[in-house]
């Protein structure tokens, strides 16, 4: 049995709480340069919530807090876990806050695995990415007209696990190397989503070429 991951202030995780507090240290949300809203969700009632002011590492922290991975944040008298469950790639809120132009960056998902993931949890995962994915396709879809709605393409085919952390570099990597190339070429999409969100699939999924798009 593992053993559970150490915590620090206000039981916060305390290698994420670590991390984040070399960044941010004990800056607010409200003080910053730009505007920053942070959404996440209240555990107890499944609301959307948005965060706007106070200090960052817990609002960062609440964001992040994968239910089952990291226990919910106390912060502004809620209890918060990752906005994902409300509200996954926040279009809504960004319109209502007034954005006129919004840059997506999602991450894809396991496009071209040779197998089914074997674990309960990384096939949970990959589950929950497929869901994603779609949603997020057809939320542009949606608010496509009331925004300039830019969504960068991720990396495809995809081969990894989404329960897979060993390879995030090279994924960094590939992902930057495929959006410079895609801005050069114009940043071209079909009805604002990217060829590598809808359904799909690979010839061969060792091969970077030769997709069907469904």
């Amino acid at each position: 049995m593992g053993h559970p991951e150490a915590t620090g202030p206000c039981g916060l995780p305390q290698g994420l709480y670590n991390v984040l507090g070399e960044t941010f240290g004990d800056r607010h949300l409200e003080k910053g340069a730009l505007p920053c809203c942070i959404v996440t969700t209240d555990m107890l009632t499944g609301c959307e919530y948005r965060i706007q002011s106070g200090p960052m590492v817990p609002a960062l922290l609440a964001s992040a807090a994968i239910p089952g991975v990291f226990p919910p944040v106390e912060f502004h008298g809620k209890y918060l876990v990752d906005g994902g469950i409300t509200n996954h790639t926040p279009l809504t809120a960004a319109l209502d806050l007034g954005a006129t132009t919004i840059y997506v960056m999602p991450t894809g998902y396991s496009c071209a695995l040779p197998t089914p993931p074997r674990t309960a949890m990384a096939i949970a995962m990959h589950a929950l990415n497929l869901l994603i994915a779609q949603q997020l396709k057809d939320a542009v879809r949606f608010c496509r007209h009331q925004a300039d709605i830019r969504v960068v393409p991720p990396p495809c085919p995809q081969t990894v696990s989404p329960y897979d952390f060993g390879r995030a570099g090279e994924l960094i990597d590939t992902a930057e190397q495929l959006t410079h190339a895609w801005l050069e070429n114009g940043g071209e999409t079909t009805d604002g989503v990217p060829n590598q969100l809808p359904p799909h699939v690979h010839n061969d999924a060792k091969n970077p070429h030769g997709p069907h798009w469904h």
